[in-house]
């Protein structure tokens, strides 16, 4: 029994070293996470059990599942305008088979309903993370500058062998690490201007323009 116990904890960290290099190996250093930063994270539909927790819950075995007519939708909202780099998503048609996503479009907000799509990739029974490398919209000018926006869309057009509906297994979004503090300054002064211009200053009220209007007459 010792022996057993032993050889099923050993089989469980070589898993956890496997999956840690996995997560590891799609980020070479130069870019950081950005998903949990986000506001919102909204789903077209999900089976109950399989929604955005366990998209989010960097364990490879979970999934979310859609419920719904393709496309499939995935949106997500930031405070603020950022630089994103590119989204990765995990499939594994291994076990997924007709669940697994076939055609992927990603588009990018340019203003509260204009959208461009920044990323179209079609799949081929892919097993692993997969790459999908965003484009700047035309609103930016320099199309090989990298992508500023607050919302992105990902939408699973279509699925393996004509499936329904659609697994994935995590979403990372990635935005470059150099731009960490700057993006965290604009945010704050964005929303730090904000308070002051639309706050008010209590001792304002005591002036005289203010105190000739203290009463009716």
């Amino acid at each position: 029994m010792i022996y057993t116990a032993l050889a099923v904890e050993q089989k469980t960290n070589e898993r956890n070293k496997k999956r840690s290099k996995e997560k590891d190996d799609t980020n070479n250093g130069s870019l950081r996470e950005i998903g949990d930063e986000a506001l919102v994270w909204k789903l077209s539909s999900a089976k109950a059990g399989h929604g955005v927790q366990q998209l989010r819950d960097n364990n490879l075995d979970t999934f979310w599942q859609s419920d719904g007519v393709a496309p499939h939708t995935i949106t997500v909202l930031f405070n603020c305008k950022i630089k994103i780099e590119r989204v990765d998503l995990f499939t594994k048609y291994q076990l997924d088979e007709s669940y697994t996503p076939k055609e992927i479009v990603i588009y990018a907000y340019t203003g509260f309903y204009e959208k461009q799509i920044v990323s179209s990739q079609t799949l081929h029974e892919p097993n692993g993370w997969v790459q999908c490398k965003l484009s700047a919209h035309h609103r930016q000018g320099d199309e090989n500058e990298c992508l500023k926006t607050n919302r992105l869309e990902i939408c699973i057009m279509s699925s393996h062998q004509n499936g329904r509906d659609t697994h994935v297994r995590q979403i990372k979004i990635y935005s470059p690490k150099t731009d960490q503090n700057v993006i965290s300054s604009s945010c704050g002064a964005t929303c730090g201007n904000n308070k002051k211009t639309n706050s008010l200053d209590l001792h304002d009220f005591g002036t005289i323009n203010f105190l000739q209007f203290d009463s009716l007459r």
